[in-house]
């Protein structure tokens, strides 16, 4: 079952003065979101966090790797997310350009491709946007074309 929630990302200092987070462990390569309410959980390790550009369509910018639990309410209101920023090099490396990172201050053109599969032939669509959005607080990844490659590299 999919199912998502609205999470605030917020910076380092505030994530490790509002949760159990040590400040040393919050680096360039994590970032901080959630509330006590909403969030990834247990199960949920290796899970999206994703934005949107404005324009409908959603990029990831992090994927869920930690959480602490402490009494009394028995889990920590903030979780860890890795930055995908951090790991713009490698992706594309691994990806052989496939999969690149796009710098939302930057008016970039990026093309998607989506494939759809009739009942016996398949058909692909491409289409090419302008990409302005400095509202964007991260270096962000295509979700969609990291999702598949990595589903096909597993």
């Amino acid at each position: 079952m999919l199912l998502q929630a609205f999470v605030p990302v917020v910076n380092n200092t505030v994530c490790s003065q509002e949760s159990h987070f040590p400040l040393d462990q919050l680096t360039n390569r994590t970032l901080c979101a959630g509330t006590n309410v909403s969030g990834g959980a247990r199960g949920d390790y290796g899970g999206p966090l994703q934005a949107p550009d404005g324009s409908n369509r959603w990029f990831l910018t992090g994927i869920f790797s930690n959480m602490l639990t402490y009494p009394p309410t028995g889990m920590d209101p903030l979780r860890w997310y890795m930055r995908t920023s951090a790991y713009c090099d490698f992706i594309r490396d691994v990806t052989q350009g496939e999969v690149y990172c796009v710098d939302p201050n930057k008016n970039e053109t990026i093309t998607t491709v989506t494939s759809t599969m009739p009942t016996s032939t398949t058909s692909t669509t491409t289409s090419t946007t302008t990409k302005t959005n400095p509202n964007m607080f991260t270096t962000t990844i295509i979700f969609s074309i990291f999702m598949f490659i990595l589903c096909n590299l597993l």
